[in-house]
């Protein structure tokens, strides 16, 4: 039988002086130009062995020789010398990584089954399992890990020396969004899936500055609309709920960090914040450790969503044969009032195991002294935030949205000579404009005719635009102002048989009614006569 070296390591004081005896006696024995057998045992009985252990020391030497050539052989098979054939091993290795590392996550039972189908298909010996498994064993834990059970799950298992270490309040935000696990019902109790909930931080108090819970989903004004929030003062948001909590966090960061989705990377949003002396730091690709803090008081709050009704729990096999839609209860205000009660209730009132103390207490210490610090320009601050459109100024106004728009202060920018200039607008709230013109700031510009009910919203522009699309709509309609309507009332017919209709009705109402308690500029009436013709006379823009 082979045998393999012992470890040196593993010899004896006594036992080494034996070897390196033999070795320097072999050594002079192999340099004998004619050895013979009275060569070999007078070297032998010099050193007190037996003839026959130097001539197996002669054959073991490679080259000059080593003590190790001559060190005893411990019996059994080559360590790491494969008893399989090659193309079993080739077969084992194709069916690990095509089969057992996906994320359909399938037993080692099943792929070990196929292997040796395989191998018994090409007339070879069905491995066994052990050898099977030794093999996965192999493969690194994070890789089994990234995929089966995908990039996140695999950063748990990477080891990071070092910690983010932030001090002081302000000196660090970190926003980001998630999908809460609990089912909502509009007025009607009908179900209309789940909501998304966007939550602002801040790292050194662990404090939340804000949140927003809404049926639309991560976009830029959900964003602008948190971060308005988060700078403000709370007093307004907390006594339109006839909340009586303490919630002192308000004023602009430092840095504000996030993960790398479309919502965060929009230019104009970034340059609204770094016009404020306000940093913004994305997450390296794949990087969520970044994230963690935030990430962690995310799972905290899904984890009290599991004792809502109509909670969706963390996969199908928590939930079990619980029916979330049929146990849902809660309505979206509703929702938002728990989530307010958990937050400024509970959480910042409770001892966090990384601060030794509350988060309430965390920042009122910290920010003990210390002036937060406001744009000097609130609602020029507040419009900075919601996205744009690049458009000329007109002899008949501005055009966007498949429509047009006027204000008698527009007019006179276009006799001083303004063309191209840049619009923001409220997805939420299609009625007006608000125009940045040099030295002047921002105009409120609505409509250039009068029309009556409510404002259509992008997202409902782009359904009316859609058409055939929408549950029930027969054709595409040419007039947008029309469409629109018409998009709406299809919605509002199919919101009684299609659970995506009723939850785009409640979306369009939430979002109506925050337009409303959000409007940052007094509104402008339309007006009943066309003076921008008067003004200008005939003719196209």
């Amino acid at each position: 039988m082979l045998k393999l070296p012992l470890d040196l390591e593993s010899l004896s004081d006594e036992r080494f002086d034996r070897l390196w005896r033999r070795l320097t006696a072999a050594q002079a024995l192999k340099a004998l130009p004619h050895r013979t057998r009275q060569d070999v045992e007078a070297a032998a009985r010099k050193i007190g062995v037996h003839p026959t252990t130097l001539y197996r020391d002669l054959t073991r030497l490679v080259g000059n020789g080593t003590i190790q050539d001559l060190t005893p052989r411990s019996a059994g098979f080559p360590k790491g010398r494969s008893r399989l054939h090659a193309r079993q091993e080739e077969l084992i290795a194709k069916f690990l990584n095509a089969e057992y590392l996906t994320l359909a996550q399938p037993s080692m039972v099943s792929v070990a089954k196929k292997i040796g189908n395989a191998c018994e298909d090409e007339g070879l010996p069905r491995p066994g399992r052990t050898a099977v498994i030794r093999r996965k064993n192999a493969i690194p834990e994070r890789t089994i890990v990234l995929k089966r059970k995908g990039p996140k799950a695999a950063e748990q298992k990477t080891p990071r020396p070092g910690s983010f270490d932030v001090k002081e309040p302000w000196e660090v935000w970190q926003i980001d969004h998630t999908l809460a696990d609990v089912i909502v019902v509009d007025p009607d109790g009908r179900p209309i899936g789940r909501v998304w909930l966007t939550v602002v931080i801040d790292v050194a108090t662990r404090m939340v500055v804000a949140f927003y819970a809404g049926l639309d989903p991560p976009s830029r004004i959900r964003v602008a609309t948190t971060l308005d929030l988060a700078i403000s003062c709370k007093s307004r948001w907390l006594a339109a709920r006839g909340l009586v909590y303490l919630w002192p966090a308000q004023g602009f960061p430092i840095l504000l960090h996030s993960d790398r989705a479309a919502e965060f990377r929009s230019p104009s949003l970034r340059r609204a914040l770094l016009n404020q002396g306000v940093g913004w730091v994305l997450r390296p690709p794949g990087g969520t450790r970044y994230g963690g803090h935030i990430e962690r008081l995310i799972g905290t709050f899904m984890g009290m969503c599991r004792l809502l009704p109509g909670a969706t729990h963390s996969s199908p096999m928590a939930r079990g044969n619980y029916d979330s839609k049929a146990s849902a209860r809660l309505r979206i205000d509703e929702l938002e009032m728990y989530f307010a009660h958990q937050i400024l209730g509970a959480y910042h009132q409770t001892k966090h195991s990384a601060l030794g103390i509350s988060p309430l207490e965390a920042w009122t210490a910290k920010a003990h002294g210390r002036e937060p610090r406001f744009p000097d320009d609130m609602e020029a601050f507040r419009l900075d935030l919601l996205p744009e459109i690049t458009s000329t100024i007109g002899r008949r106004g501005i055009k966007a949205f498949s429509d047009e728009y006027y204000s008698p202060p527009l007019g006179e920018a276009y006799i001083l000579g303004a063309r191209k200039v840049v619009a923001k607008y409220d997805p939420r709230d299609l009625s007006r404009l608000y125009v940045q013109i040099p030295d002047r700031g921002y105009l409120e510009v609505p409509y250039r005719l009068r029309r009556e009910g409510p404002a259509p919203t992008l997202w409902l522009l782009k359904a009316s635009r859609r058409g055939s699309r929408l549950p029930g709509a027969a054709a595409r309609n040419p007039d947008a102002r029309r469409g629109v309507e018409n998009a709406e009332a299809v919605v509002k017919t199919a919101a009684a048989r299609s659970g995506t209709a009723a939850r785009q009705v409640e979306r369009l109402r939430l979002e109506r009614q925050a337009v409303a308690e959000l409007r940052v500029i007094p509104a402008l009436p339309p007006s009943d006569d066309d003076d921008w013709g008067g003004a200008f006379g005939g003719g196209g823009s």
